[in-house]
């Protein structure tokens, strides 16, 4: 796909900001509560981060802004995803337990924008800040398990759980590289990749409560 993208000429940047404009997509099945085809919608919209970039290093054409730019992007695209789940919650969530999940929402939003800003404050301060679990990608990938499984209720909790703990993990890490200690090798730096023992062993349970959640905490729907 790289290289066809590369044969029409069409530079990375396009592709990065075509991003968030494909993510807005998603508003329209959510506002008819389809669920699944949001799903797949958002599983297209984040691909255009991995052709981006592989369209930058085959065509030699990876500069300092295009990283930029794809970072700032990244983020409006992940606030147009957690607006349009919003729209989903307030439309179609039963209201007697409307305000449970609006604050599950609200949870995650602070999280989603504090994991982002204690990394980029962080790297002011220290060479790099790319540690933590609940990074963008498992972010991205448990909310369209959420949406095929038709339990976003369970996206939610998770990621507001999730999101604040790699905000705190970063803090930490910080922390000990500031003070002149080595983080590494404790769940509280978490720098494990992904695909070691250590991941896979917390991703599956949470992909397992994203599937069959809903036998634990029903649809709130």
């Amino acid at each position: 796909m790289a290289r066809a993208i590369i044969r029409a000429r069409v530079p990375p940047n396009a592709l990065t900001l075509a991003g968030p404009v494909a993510m807005a997509f998603v508003f329209i099945p959510l506002l008819r509560g389809d669920a699944w085809t949001a799903g797949w919608l958002v599983l297209v919209a984040v691909s255009f981060d991995s052709l981006d970039g592989a369209v930058a290093r085959r065509s030699r054409e990876v500069t300092r802004f295009g990283a930029y730019l794809d970072s700032v992007v990244d983020r409006y695209a992940d606030l147009l995803l957690l607006f349009a789940l919003l729209v989903y919650l307030l439309e179609f969530f039963d209201p007697a337990a409307r305000s449970t999940w609006l604050a599950a929402w609200c949870v995650a939003l602070v999280g989603t924008v504090g994991t982002s800003y204690a990394r980029a404050r962080a790297e002011k301060l220290i060479p790099g800040c790319a540690v933590g679990f609940f990074e963008r990608p498992e972010r991205v990938v448990t909310v369209i398990v959420g949406l095929l499984a038709g339990n976003l209720h369970m996206a939610l909790l998770v990621s507001a759980a999730f999101t604040n703990l790699i905000a705190a993990q970063r803090i930490l890490y910080t922390r000990a590289v500031l003070e002149g200690r080595e983080p590494t090798g404790r769940f509280a730096y978490w720098d494990y990749p992904r695909g070691s023992a250590q991941h896979t062993a917390l991703s599956f349970p949470i992909f397992l409560l994203l599937v069959f959640g809903h036998h634990l905490i029903p649809r709130p729907l």
